[in-house]
């Protein structure tokens, strides 16, 4: 995406929300446009969902499983304060796979889905010892 601040112009890569903001990420900067909220990707015929804190943790698990089309519907929440707003979808599966950050604001969240009653598989085993699935695959595989 190209867009502009004042009389500056500057380009990110852009991945689209459901209310039509982006995400916007390049080497420099990392931020967003209005309205910001949680990306949710549809798939059919699945009883669990994939959960995302963000959209690098989610290209480097398609990366890692070699994903070329979902199998789960995934929701890529663009931030952790989106979980309540997300938990409409998400209570519609039987099983939420979380892959949310190995720091304390990941750990406490999982823990409040798992005191709320909700199934929840905690994924992070995928990416021991970082922060994130993406850490953990730039840090391994592209180091």
């Amino acid at each position: 995406m190209h867009y502009r601040i004042g009389q500056k112009q500057y380009y990110a890569v852009g991945f689209g929300n459901d209310k039509g903001g982006f995400e916007l990420r390049n080497r420099y900067f990392k931020g967003s446009t209005s309205p910001k909220w949680f990306t949710h990707l549809p798939a059919e015929g699945s009883t669990a969902i994939n959960l995302f804190e963000g959209v690098f943790d989610f290209l480097s698990f398609c990366q890692f499983f070699k994903a070329h089309k979902l199998s789960n519907p995934t929701i890529i929440l663009n931030s952790l304060s989106f979980v309540n707003d997300a938990l409409l979808i998400l209570s519609k599966y039987v099983t939420i796979n979380a892959f949310l950050d190995n720091d304390k604001a990941g750990k406490r969240e999982l823990e409040r889905l798992v005191k709320g009653g909700i199934n929840v598989w905690d994924c992070s085993h995928y990416y021991p010892n970082t922060k994130d699935f993406n850490e953990h695959i730039t840090g391994h595989f592209f180091a």
